[in-house]
């Protein structure tokens, strides 16, 4: 949108709020998408998806993370090191995995259906092995 022209091609209208001096609340104001406002547009409709849709559940999960983390202990961590904290490693040791699973239901480690299942788990990739 950004890099080519709209005119006749895009049919959008975006709402504008504007705050008056001396009038209580704000005034809205529908307008079409130009070629000359278009930047405005697409600053608004970013700041629309990637801030205010997500505000309430962004202090919903903030509110519950902070009763167990103390916010001040974060500050210590860089973003990457905080990430790979709480997503933990991307990759998964196959062997590892293997070794701490835990059998239920008359199952052990060379039930038959175990020994085929492992089998065809340790064909998989990184991605079908997270689904996991």
């Amino acid at each position: 949108m950004l890099k080519n022209f709209i005119k006749d091609i895009l049919d959008l209208d975006y709402t504008r709020f504007t705050l008056s001096l001396g009038e209580p609340g704000a005034s809205e104001q529908n307008q079409p998408v130009t070629d000359e406002n278009k930047k405005d547009y697409v600053k608004r409709l970013i700041y629309r998806k990637l801030v205010k849709e997500i505000e309430g559940p962004a202090n919903a999960f903030k509110q519950g993370f902070y009763r167990f983390v103390n916010p001040k202990s974060l500050k210590v961590f860089s973003i990457a090191e905080l990430d790979k904290l709480i997503v933990g490693n991307p990759t998964i040791d196959f062997e590892d995995f293997k070794a701490n699973t835990h059998y239920e239901g008359g199952y052990s480690e060379d039930s038959e259906q175990i020994v085929w299942f492992w089998g065809i788990v340790k064909g998989f990739d990184q991605e079908n092995f997270s689904a996991l």
